[in-house]
């Protein structure tokens, strides 16, 4: 039976035998970027093999995976479809470490730990001017650190798979024909929904990309962390003599019964800033197609 109609061939992907099939018509026309053609088949279009094609609705045939169409009755476009993350799409790159800390501390002996005091940093030994009974520690954590955020690293690519779609160009293009040679009988449109009777529904499009989401933010899991340190006080100069007790605890003036004349600072390990994620992490994100068309088929 024929059909007078309108078809709308889109041209979504440059090159190949569908260009050469799109150029013998002659009618091309550029529609933002995309070129679209329009088939006038007033003179009717055998498309009696389907349910009526609905206004707005070109007939194609689809094809699984990238095959010819039989020129020069069709343009031949391969498309893709079902996209999905692959395990490079999104990644976030580790997180890095600006600036760095060290420590200092103060040390106080006399008069409730008030009469005389010294600051360095590192291990020492302090002789006092004169014998002491009482000694302090007060420990100090200087410098500034920051973390360098996560940065996107993936592809944004998409794994997805090809689709061969097969649009006639020609008013006399053995559309039927196409079941014969493997394809579905389709029609396809950028209208999400499918017609009633052509309920089985592909998305496809030109590409398959990612939107990632966002890399997490860093942070410095041990902003806390804090200086330590021993200080040990000696009854004779120069840290030599008898021990007559130690310390580390910081801010507290520590009372003994004897004189001390020197003390010992022995200091613990500078803490180092550490920055999370500390490791290049795998993203998440949403496979998409540019350019999406609907292609609906009658199975």
């Amino acid at each position: 039976m024929g059909v007078a109609c309108l078809i709308d061939i889109p041209d979504v992907v440059d090159g190949g035998a569908g260009d050469a099939g799109d150029a013998a018509l002659g009618d091309g026309s550029s529609d933002g970027g995309s070129d679209v053609f329009t088939l006038d088949c007033s003179a009717g279009f055998d498309a009696s093999c389907v349910p009526a094609i609905p206004p707005g609705w070109t007939a194609v045939g689809l094809a699984t995976g990238a095959v010819a169409c039989p020129l020069p009755e069709f343009s031949n476009e391969t498309y893709l479809t079902n996209p999905t993350l692959t395990a490079e799409s999104c990644a976030c790159s580790a997180c890095t470490t600006t600036g760095s800390w060290s420590c200092s501390v103060t040390l106080a002996a006399g008069a409730f730990c008030t009469a005389e005091q010294v600051t360095d940093s590192g291990s020492f030994c302090w002789t006092t001017m004169s014998p002491r009974t009482s000694f302090e520690e007060t420990l100090t954590r200087n410098g500034t650190a920051s973390c360098t955020g996560s940065q996107q690293t993936g592809t944004l690519k998409a794994d997805a798979a090809a689709v061969t779609i097969c649009a006639p160009t020609q008013c006399t293009a053995n559309y039927c024909g196409l079941s014969q040679a493997g394809f579905k009988l389709c029609v396809t449109s950028t209208n999400a929904n499918c017609p009633a009777a052509f309920p089985v529904k592909t998305v496809a499009g030109a590409t398959a990309t990612v939107a990632c989401d966002p890399c997490p933010g860093c942070t410095i899991v041990n902003d806390d962390a804090g200086c330590s340190g021993e200080v040990t006080a000696y009854s004779s100069a120069s840290c030599f003599g008898s021990v007559l007790g130690s310390t580390s605890m910081s801010n507290t003036c520590t009372m003994g019964s004897n004189f001390a004349s020197s003390f010992y600072f022995d200091a613990g390990p500078t803490p180092i800033p550490v920055c999370a994620p500390a490791a290049p992490q795998s993203g998440t994100g949403t496979p998409q197609l540019s350019n999406p068309v609907t292609i609906c088929c009658t199975n």
